[in-house]
């Protein structure tokens, strides 16, 4: 909570930024007094006796008990997952729907997330639709491979990408930065 203190000798508000510190920090400290200083408002008083006022809902939006914690994880993550077995019916998506929709990006997503697949449907067969869909949620990454990776089919191909073989699932270097 310490590095939280928004009093002005720790933050500074026309910048709206931390002036504490970190290196000040006793990360062993703790707490001599709590307060209740307006029924919203707790002062904490820490033992060089610089206080501390947050608001009780901040701070009830930071509580740490394993109900507060389990509260959170459902509000921000995607927490239904389908696990596949021989029932599984991959979901589908417009291509176009999900560059322009933003109800279908979501869907589309969100699909992803619970599945971990989806078909998208009706791309256009031109180089750089790839690009399109992930600037849409994101930016791309430069890898040694580029932006973007061109599969096409070479003579004496030194990577399955280039052959006109099909290419079964999988991801590539997920974790190369």
């Amino acid at each position: 909570l310490r590095d939280n203190c928004q009093c002005p000798h720790c933050f500074l508000r026309s910048a709206r930024a931390r002036s504490l510190l970190l290196t000040e920090l006793d990360v062993d400290t703790g707490v001599d007094r709590v307060l209740l200083t307006e029924p919203t408002k707790v002062s904490v008083i820490w033992p060089d006796q610089h206080i501390s006022e947050f608001d009780a809902d901040w701070l009830k939006k930071r509580c740490f008990s394993p109900s507060a914690r389990q509260k959170q994880q459902m509000e921000l993550f995607l927490n239904d997952r389908h696990y596949w077995g021989s029932e599984l019916q991959i979901p589908t998506a417009s291509f176009e729907e999900v560059l322009t929709d933003d109800k279908a990006a979501y869907a589309w997503l969100a699909a992803l997330r619970r599945v971990g697949i989806v078909y998208l449907k009706g791309a256009p067969v031109e180089q750089g639709q790839v690009a399109r869909l992930s600037e849409r949620i994101g930016y791309l990454r430069l890898t040694f491979y580029g932006h973007t990776w061109q599969v096409q089919d070479k003579a004496d191909a030194n990577n399955v990408a280039y052959t006109s073989g099909k290419l079964s699932l999988h991801t590539d270097y997920p974790a190369l930065h």
